[in-house]
């Protein structure tokens, strides 16, 4: 039986010269979907060029041996654990999956932090049900003992979270790729330049990550300025509420610019939490309701429609601001323009009709966020910043999150009044931030951004 692996291999050059790849590990009858999307990710947008394991060419090798092999030879190790526990070669042995995780442990042991990642489905959402569903079929259809085969799984996942190293939770396809590109973007740039330099300490002082909010700000001063025009007209006019959409292609940063308006622009209205995802794809109107009063802390009377959404919302505004974030309102069947009519304008509507009865003083603000690059698909149901909706339901489209400039880059490095020593270290940041491997000029946002959370930049009154 064919192990369960996937190896991806890359002709970027490394940090010392030369290809680099990664291994992405993971069993195939239940994760085949999902680690072909994290392939094209990778090769997309890091420049990989991936080779899944049943395409190898080889002589007649030992299926581990031919694994092991392949491991020694990758740079990076990625494992995509579902429910299924995969192949076993011989009763009583590991699973293929489950022996190269070894290996890579081995391997990296050394190493720290080790050019591992593990990503596994958020507990309970649509993705963890999806795979659990998948992996109690192939147990059936292979007619494996169920209690031996959960056993089994249990022991590999218990292994691989029982103990402090970080997992990747995600909660769909989409998060799933973010988090691949990241890893692979931070070792690309952090981790095999630390090899390069044999592990030497890092030189003093150092500073700690950088703020995902202070990141997100970067190259962002035109939609921060057009938010920030707009809640000023919202807090003067007798508008309720102000729906915000964040919008560019699924490489834009939203993530990383929703952070910063949650601890900046919009801190006054409290954001509710921090889980702003959907969770799951194809939500339905009643179920996007259920979620949008939990996520502001409100009970709805009856059942869980715009209206009463609504009615409950009108009860917290009396109290004070409120702030919805909703991050990848692709989730929602129909998206953004769906979003609008299903949900934002009798919403809206409703909430008009409460505020001229109660004439409650604050103000809700919603901000979503749509990754598809397609504004034509919303554009009726948005307007600009510079037009003004009389009704007030219309959703506000902040201009496009597009590509950054050099220019965008030195600007924040200035903003965020980084010390410049040795002196000419913050053009070498600069420098590095926008261009790639190859010294090509990149400048994608999420390149971009992954390349700056691997450099150490010391705020200027730590020298004080």
């Amino acid at each position: 039986m064919p192990p369960a692996t996937h190896l991806v291999s890359t002709q970027a050059g490394s940090v010392g010269g030369g290809a680099w790849s990664v291994f992405l590990s993971s069993t195939i009858d239940d994760l085949k979907g999902l680690r072909e999307d994290v392939a094209s990710a990778l090769q997309k947008r890091v420049g990989a060029a991936c080779n899944p394991c049943e395409e190898w060419v080889t002589g007649y090798e030992d299926v581990e041996t031919l694994c092991r092999r392949k491991l020694d030879e990758a740079n990076g190790y990625l494992l995509l654990l579902g429910h299924w526990y995969g192949s076993v070669q011989e009763p009583g042995k590991p699973s293929i999956t489950q022996i190269e995780f070894e290996c890579a442990l081995e391997r990296w042991k050394d190493i720290q932090p080790p050019s591992i990642a593990v990503m596994m489905p958020a507990l309970n959402s649509a993705v963890d049900i999806e795979l659990k569903r998948r992996a109690a079929d192939i147990v059936a259809t292979r007619k494996l003992d169920q209690a031996i085969h959960a056993e089994r799984i249990d022991g590999f996942r218990k292994r691989v979270t029982g103990s402090w190293r970080k997992v990747n939770f995600f909660n769909d396809a989409q998060e799933l790729r973010e988090h691949a590109i990241v890893v692979c973007a931070m070792w690309l740039h952090g981790g095999f330049a630390a090899a390069a330099r044999a592990q030497t300490p890092p030189a003093e002082p150092e500073s700690p990550p950088l703020d995902e909010a202070d990141l997100g700000m970067l190259g962002r001063s035109i939609q921060i300025d057009a938010l920030k025009s707009a809640l000023g007209r919202l807090k003067v006019s007798t508008h309720p509420a102000l729906a915000v959409l964040v919008h560019g292609n699924d490489e834009a940063g939203q993530r990383s610019f929703l952070a910063h308006l949650v601890k900046k622009p919009l801190r006054v209205f409290r954001p509710e939490g921090r889980n702003m995802r959907l969770p799951h794809a194809g939500l339905s109107l009643q179920a996007l309701c259920a979620w949008v009063a939990q996520s502001l802390g409100v009970v709805c009377q009856g059942d869980h429609t715009p209206a009463n959404v609504a009615d409950a919302v009108a009860g917290k505004l009396r109290e004070r601001p409120m702030c919805l974030m909703l991050d990848g309102v692709g989730a929602f069947d129909g998206g953004a323009a769906a979003f609008h009519s299903q949900f934002w304008r009798p919403f809206f509507e409703r909430l008009v009709q409460l505020h001229v009865a109660q004439a409650f003083a604050h103000r809700l603000v919603a901000v979503l966020s749509d990754y598809s690059g397609q504004p034509e698909a919303w554009a009726t149901a948005a307007r600009q910043p510079a037009v003004k909706d009389a009704s007030g339901a219309l959703m506000l489209a902040l201009p496009e999150l597009g590509p950054y400039s050099e220019d965008d880059v030195a600007t924040w490095l200035g903003d965020m009044n980084f010390a410049d020593e040795p002196a000419g270290s913050l053009a070498e940041v600069q420098a590095r931030a926008v261009t790639n491997d190859r010294g090509e000029l990149d400048l994608i946002p999420m390149k971009v951004l992954a390349r700056l959370r691997f450099e150490t930049l010391v705020p200027m009154e730590d020298y004080e």
